[in-house]
């Protein structure tokens, strides 16, 4: 669906008029990282249809990659992260306000005292505190998107081949640029 707008906060309304025009929540809905927001996918997760959004991969990094967040397991029954050394990051279970932007999501911070003692705290933080581990309300989402994708590559490719281009030149004539 092309629309004279940017693409913030047009995934879950596409999904539900998608709904309404089929009749049916039946579907896979395809999307680039332009749309991915916690709060749509939220929304359709309600609604039903499954979908796949590509999520921007974290842009800072650990002072040597292998202690990048996504090398911390996730522990959801305990809620807590384990460290590649074993140690466990846990969270107060207050959450804090963050902002992206224009958006404002909700996450959890994961510590450990166990830092300040660790022999390898400098290939893991430049935080004289410690780690932290941010943790978004919507992470289980991410999580549950991500596999979608890595399974079926093909048809995210697909999706990139058939949409990318008409959808660039058309908003190219509208005077719409990325932002």
């Amino acid at each position: 669906m092309a629309t004279n707008h940017k693409d913030d906060n047009a995934m879950a309304p596409m999904v539900e008029r998608a709904c309404d025009i089929l009749g049916h929540n039946n579907f896979t809905a395809l999307y680039d990282k332009g749309y991915y927001s916690g709060e749509a996918l939220q929304m359709i997760e309600e609604m039903g249809p499954d979908v796949m959004v590509a999520i921007p991969d974290v842009a800072s990094h650990a002072p040597d990659h292998a202690f990048d967040a996504q090398h911390f397991e996730y522990n959801l029954s305990k809620d807590r992260y384990i460290c590649p050394t074993g140690q466990e990051l846990k969270s107060n279970g207050q959450f804090y306000k963050k902002t992206n932007g224009k958006r404002i999501t909700h996450v959890l911070h994961y510590k450990t005292s166990a830092c300040s003692t660790c022999p390898l705290k400098a290939r893991c933080t430049n935080n004289p505190k410690g780690r932290t581990i941010e943790r978004s309300e919507y992470a289980h989402l991410y999580e549950e998107n991500r596999p979608r994708i890595q399974a079926n590559p093909e048809l995210y490719r697909k999706r990139q081949q058939i949409f990318e281009h008409p959808f660039g030149t058309i908003k190219r004539q509208w005077g719409l640029t990325t932002s």
